[in-house]
């Protein structure tokens, strides 16, 4: 106890004291001076304000604001450093600190430099005690490297990189900033949505660098068409994708379709050589019950379809009859897929006769459908959905092996001296199959070969022959050289050069039935088809007429010379069953009379 007394006196011992408070001052005198070198040394900004005003700058805070000195700088209001917009909410953030009230969550806004640069910044608060007062003192990070490199990569995110136009998330979040405003603004949302025409014919013909830009020059175009306010996307490959809020009158929407349609069609130069082109548009007007920004472009890009199939070129307006066709469509297109997995697909065979003795000499090959709901469907309700869908190929292929396997089976059952044509359609898509004539080789050509009684011919449209004509050329004589015939199918409606009639093995070409409608009636009619006939005959080609089913038309085809005709007059398509009876069962003229044999399925 009587330790414990002495050391408390000394330790209380006034004659100590000077030499505590002497070294309790040169502490803070080192802490200061330390302090006052971290302020000048340190890299991070401080700004002391008092008053409103700024009373103190590090040498950091001189450079990044682009003062030419720390006096020029002190005095200076706090405002006058901040970025108007940002200048509210930061006073309102900073308060009134106390001594200990600091802001440790940091604000994002904007300096303003002396020359007028704006700086992007955070700012933390700190309140302290400056000459006997309390101020606040600001630690400030330049943040403006990050900022720029956030706002490149955001950017990035929501725009093409080719064309610059903003992406498919960016419109997305435009139509549904629009359909909010729908209501109050007293205006609709209309979504233009558009393909150009045969695009790919670009990239295959000139290349992919002119393809770029003739798309640059598109997108140029439409954003030119369309106010500031309006939105101009770039979806993917040649899809654009407009935003415009429109007048709920009708008319006003036709206009800008119109009006874009205009711009898109103007030539363009590419290595100083004009191109033109078209494109096909979907327009969709926005609805009180549509209040999602994918059913609207849903809803163009069914349009769009629609204006596709009527001919390019040209817009649709959506309506409710163009959902419920996109709606079928699709349903069609997924049942479709599975329909040859499942066995639901037929091969019907259409007698080919000669005219006009009428006698058997061939038969076309038309696929079938045996739809578990629908019934029996004809080639017109989902052909042309397997040739939007690519499933054309798939189906052109099991249609092509079926027809050779049958063709195999009935050359067993034939007699020799009477050979029997087979024509098959052939699409563009399976023409320029890589393996299109191994294909046919291995399924039709029985070991052994030699002459057959079941003669192949595969038909293909005018305008399937234009395309990629070298290929085309090869493909064809390396089927010939199989010994398949190829005819050309629904001449005149196609392209307009006959030059392909002497560079390609073509065996016969058959009128398409537009023309076979009025050759009794309709004296332009007559004309074309006689042209057709002697022209084939002066080329050596023969000539087969689809689609008859008068008598009259018979008898004038007869008249004109025309060799071989198909259509109700002489029999409907029949199935394998019934077309094997037919062959098998008949030695001589078929007799000239509707629905001759088994009865079928009307085509």
């Amino acid at each position: 106890m009587e330790e414990d007394k002495d050391v408390g006196a000394d330790a209380a011992d006034p004659a100590d004291l000077p030499a505590r408070l002497a070294a309790t001052e040169e502490a803070l005198r080192l802490a200061r001076s330390r302090n006052l070198r971290t302020f000048l040394l340190t890299r991070t900004v401080i700004i002391i304000v008092a008053d409103g005003r700024l009373v103190e700058v590090n040498p950091a805070a001189v450079a990044l604001l682009g003062y030419p000195d720390a006096e020029t700088l002190v005095g200076t209001p706090f405002e006058e450093i901040l970025h108007p917009e940002d200048r509210a909410r930061t006073l309102a953030w900073l308060g009134h600190p106390g001594p200990e009230d600091d802001r440790s969550e940091p604000l994002e806004i904007r300096l303003v430099g002396l020359d007028g640069r704006l700086v992007d910044i955070e700012l933390l608060a700190l309140g302290i005690r400056h000459q006997g007062e309390v101020v606040i003192q600001l630690l400030v990070y330049d943040i403006t490297e990050r900022k720029h490199a956030v706002e490149s990569l955001t950017y990035q995110a929501l725009h093409d990189a080719l064309t610059g136009l903003p992406n498919r998330l960016l419109f997305l979040d435009r139509v549904r900033q629009a359909l909010a405003r729908m209501g109050r603004a007293g205006t609709r949302a209309a979504v233009f949505l558009c393909d150009l025409d045969r695009f790919e014919v670009v990239n295959d013909s000139l290349g992919h660098r002119a393809g770029d830009e003739l798309l640059v020059h598109a997108a140029a175009r439409l954003r030119n068409a369309l106010r500031p306010s309006d939105t101009v996307a770039r979806f993917a490959g040649d899809v654009f994708v407009m935003l415009c809020e429109v007048s709920p009158e009708p008319g006003d929407t036709v206009v800008v379709a119109r009006r874009l349609l205009a711009a898109i069609s103007q030539p363009a130069f590419v290595d100083d050589q004009p191109f033109s082109f078209t494109a096909s548009m979907g327009v969709a007007v926005a609805t009180g019950r549509l209040t999602d920004p994918e059913d609207l472009i849903r809803d163009a890009a069914a349009a769009m379809t629609q204006a596709k199939n009527r001919g390019r070129g040209r817009f649709e307006l959506f309506d409710e009859s163009t959902r419920a066709k996109a709606i079928g469509r699709m349903q069609i297109e997924t049942a479709l897929r599975q329909a040859m997995d499942l066995d639901e697909l037929r091969v019907y065979y259409q007698p080919i006769l000669t005219c006009p003795g009428g006698e058997l000499v061939g038969m076309e090959a038309l696929v079938r459908w045996q739809h578990p709901q629908h019934g029996f469907l004809l080639p017109g309700s989902f052909i042309p959905v397997a040739e939007d869908s690519g499933l054309i190929v798939a189906l052109g292929n099991w249609v092509l092996e079926e027809t050779c396997r049958q063709a195999n089976d009935w050359e067993i059952l034939l007699p020799e001296d009477r050979p029997i044509y087979l024509s098959v359609n052939l699409s563009a898509h399976q023409l320029h199959d890589p393996g299109l004539v191994e294909r046919v080789r291995d399924t039709l050509i029985p070991p052994g070969g030699g002459p057959r009684k079941v003669v192949l011919s595969l038909e293909v449209t005018e305008t399937t022959l234009v395309r990629d004509t070298e290929q085309t050329v090869e493909v064809l004589e390396r089927l010939d050289d199989l010994g398949i015939r190829i005819g050309i199918d629904d001449f005149g409606t196609g392209y307009s050069s006959l030059s392909y009639l002497k560079r390609f093995p073509v065996t016969s070409i058959k009128i398409d039935q537009s023309f076979i409608v009025g050759v009794d009636t309709d004296p332009d009619d007559r004309a074309i088809v006689n042209a057709v006939i002697q022209l084939a005959h002066n080329l050596g080609l023969l000539v087969v007429a689809e689609g008859v089913e008068r008598p009259e038309q018979f008898a004038a085809l007869h008249q004109m010379g025309c060799d071989l005709v198909q259509g109700f007059l002489f029999g409907r398509p029949l199935p394998a069953e019934a077309m094997t009876a037919l062959l098998t069962g008949t030695s001589g003229p078929i007799t000239l009379a509707p629905d001759a044999g088994a009865p079928a399925p009307s085509a």
